[in-house]
Protein backbone atom coordinates (compact mmCIF):
# COMPACT_ATOMS: atom_id res chain seq x y z
CA UNK A 1 0.00 0.00 0.00
CA UNK A 2 1.43 3.47 -0.75
CA UNK A 3 2.23 5.92 2.31
CA UNK A 4 -0.66 7.58 3.63
CA UNK A 5 -0.43 11.20 5.81
CA UNK A 6 -1.37 10.90 9.63
CA UNK A 7 -5.02 10.85 10.20
CA UNK A 8 -7.73 9.23 11.73
CA UNK A 9 -6.69 6.24 10.07
CA UNK A 10 -3.55 5.46 11.26
CA UNK A 11 -3.71 2.84 13.86
CA UNK A 12 -6.69 1.48 11.72
CA UNK A 13 -5.62 -2.19 10.51
CA UNK A 14 -5.61 -2.58 6.55
CA UNK A 15 -7.95 -5.63 6.76
CA UNK A 16 -11.13 -6.71 9.19
CA UNK A 17 -12.29 -10.12 7.99
CA UNK A 18 -15.86 -11.57 10.41
CA UNK A 19 -18.94 -13.52 9.78
CA UNK A 20 -22.15 -11.74 9.95
CA UNK A 21 -25.74 -13.28 10.00
CA UNK A 22 -24.00 -16.22 8.54
CA UNK A 23 -21.95 -14.22 5.13
CA UNK A 24 -18.64 -13.60 5.07
CA UNK A 25 -17.33 -9.72 5.63
CA UNK A 26 -14.39 -8.14 4.71
CA UNK A 27 -13.33 -4.12 5.60
CA UNK A 28 -9.85 -3.66 3.25
CA UNK A 29 -8.67 -0.54 2.94
CA UNK A 30 -8.08 0.94 -1.04
CA UNK A 31 -4.62 0.18 -1.63
CA UNK A 32 -3.07 3.31 -3.16
CA UNK A 33 -6.17 6.10 -1.75
CA UNK A 34 -6.83 4.42 1.74
CA UNK A 35 -9.77 4.44 1.94
CA UNK A 36 -12.39 1.87 3.56
CA UNK A 37 -13.98 -0.74 1.78
CA UNK A 38 -16.54 -3.48 2.44
CA UNK A 39 -17.49 -7.00 0.87
CA UNK A 40 -19.75 -9.68 1.59
CA UNK A 41 -20.15 -12.76 -0.26
CA UNK A 42 -23.21 -14.72 -1.11
CA UNK A 43 -23.26 -18.54 -1.84
CA UNK A 44 -24.62 -20.13 -5.38
CA UNK A 45 -28.04 -20.63 -3.95
CA UNK A 46 -28.47 -16.71 -2.73
CA UNK A 47 -30.99 -14.67 -4.91
CA UNK A 48 -28.57 -12.08 -5.33
CA UNK A 49 -25.37 -14.38 -6.43
CA UNK A 50 -26.00 -14.17 -10.10
CA UNK A 51 -26.67 -10.49 -9.70
CA UNK A 52 -24.38 -7.36 -10.44
CA UNK A 53 -23.96 -4.91 -7.63
CA UNK A 54 -26.63 -2.44 -9.35
CA UNK A 55 -29.89 -4.89 -9.85
CA UNK A 56 -29.28 -5.22 -6.17
CA UNK A 57 -31.60 -3.29 -3.53
CA UNK A 58 -29.45 -2.99 -0.58
CA UNK A 59 -28.87 -0.15 1.73
CA UNK A 60 -25.79 0.58 2.18
CA UNK A 61 -22.96 3.80 2.52
CA UNK A 62 -22.91 4.73 -1.17
CA UNK A 63 -24.68 2.59 -2.42
CA UNK A 64 -22.77 -1.18 -3.40
CA UNK A 65 -20.55 0.12 -6.02
CA UNK A 66 -19.01 -3.68 -6.66
CA UNK A 67 -19.73 -7.46 -7.32
CA UNK A 68 -17.84 -10.19 -9.10
CA UNK A 69 -19.23 -13.83 -8.03
CA UNK A 70 -21.21 -13.25 -5.35
CA UNK A 71 -18.91 -10.92 -3.85
CA UNK A 72 -20.70 -7.67 -3.32
CA UNK A 73 -18.88 -4.22 -2.30
CA UNK A 74 -19.19 -0.54 -1.26
CA UNK A 75 -17.08 2.24 -0.71
CA UNK A 76 -16.21 4.96 1.37
CA UNK A 77 -15.03 7.30 -1.37
CA UNK A 78 -17.87 9.42 -2.29
CA UNK A 79 -18.96 12.91 -1.97
CA UNK A 80 -18.71 13.84 1.53
CA UNK A 81 -15.90 11.34 2.40
CA UNK A 82 -12.83 11.88 4.09
CA UNK A 83 -9.85 9.90 1.52
CA UNK A 84 -6.68 9.41 3.29
CA UNK A 85 -4.55 9.94 0.28
CA UNK A 86 -6.52 13.09 -0.79
CA UNK A 87 -5.56 14.44 2.86
CA UNK A 88 -2.49 15.72 1.97
CA UNK A 89 -4.10 17.64 -0.44
CA UNK A 90 -5.43 19.95 1.56
CA UNK A 91 -4.30 19.72 4.97
CA UNK A 92 -6.91 20.39 7.65
CA UNK A 93 -9.03 22.25 5.53
CA UNK A 94 -11.36 19.31 5.55
CA UNK A 95 -15.41 19.51 5.39
CA UNK A 96 -15.38 15.88 4.52
CA UNK A 97 -16.19 13.55 6.82
CA UNK A 98 -13.29 10.17 7.41
CA UNK A 99 -15.40 6.84 7.22
CA UNK A 100 -13.68 4.42 9.70
CA UNK A 101 -13.03 0.88 10.52
CA UNK A 102 -16.16 0.69 13.43
CA UNK A 103 -17.95 2.63 10.90
CA UNK A 104 -17.50 0.20 7.83
CA UNK A 105 -18.13 -3.01 10.09
CA UNK A 106 -21.20 -1.65 11.03
CA UNK A 107 -22.50 -1.20 7.78
CA UNK A 108 -21.20 -4.38 6.53
CA UNK A 109 -23.58 -6.18 9.42
CA UNK A 110 -26.63 -3.96 7.97
CA UNK A 111 -25.53 -5.39 4.63
CA UNK A 112 -25.37 -8.76 6.01
CA UNK A 113 -28.96 -8.43 7.29
CA UNK A 114 -30.36 -7.11 4.60
CA UNK A 115 -28.68 -10.41 2.75
CA UNK A 116 -30.23 -12.65 4.83
CA UNK A 117 -33.57 -11.40 4.90
CA UNK A 118 -33.24 -11.36 0.99
CA UNK A 119 -33.54 -15.21 1.20
CA UNK A 120 -36.54 -15.34 3.39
Amino acid sequence: MSELPNGEWSGEPDLLEFEAFGFKCQAKRHDSMGHLCGYITVGAGHPWHALTYDEVDADVHGGLTYSDKGEFGFDCAHAGDLVPKMYALKGDDWTEVYRGMGYVVGELIKLAKQAKEAVK
